[in-house]
């Protein structure tokens, strides 16, 4: 049963963690938490990628002479975004499927 203990703050913390990463499994994480996980690592990453490219945008556009320069550096920020997004999403839905689909030793 989820909840606390008599024992620590920190073992009822990793307690609760624990039943909440093997909910429905025995001792090791389920399909469904290694799937989540993944994703958010996955979209954490993105997180990443696209601020940096936020921070970097005005120093790269500073160095821009001509409009066509200015409307080739934005051009090729947004066609940066878009790529990112859909690497991301390819990912964290491959997540999902491989952790909806039938488990590896029925395979």
């Amino acid at each position: 049963m989820l909840g606390w203990s008599g024992t620590g703050p920190a073992e009822q913390f990793e307690d609760l963690v624990r039943q909440f990463w093997t909910a429905g499994g025995s001792n090791g994480p389920t399909r469904y938490m290694e799937a989540m996980a993944r994703a958010n690592v996955e979209m954490v990453g993105l997180l990443g990628r696209r601020s940096r490219a936020y921070l970097e945008l005005p120093t790269q556009l500073s160095r821009c002479r001509t409009p066509q320069q200015m409307l080739e550096e934005q051009t090729k920020f947004f066609q940066d975004m878009l790529h990112d997004y859909q690497v991301t999403n390819d990912r964290v839905v491959n997540c999902w499927i491989e952790a909806t689909g039938a488990p590896a030793e029925q395979r």
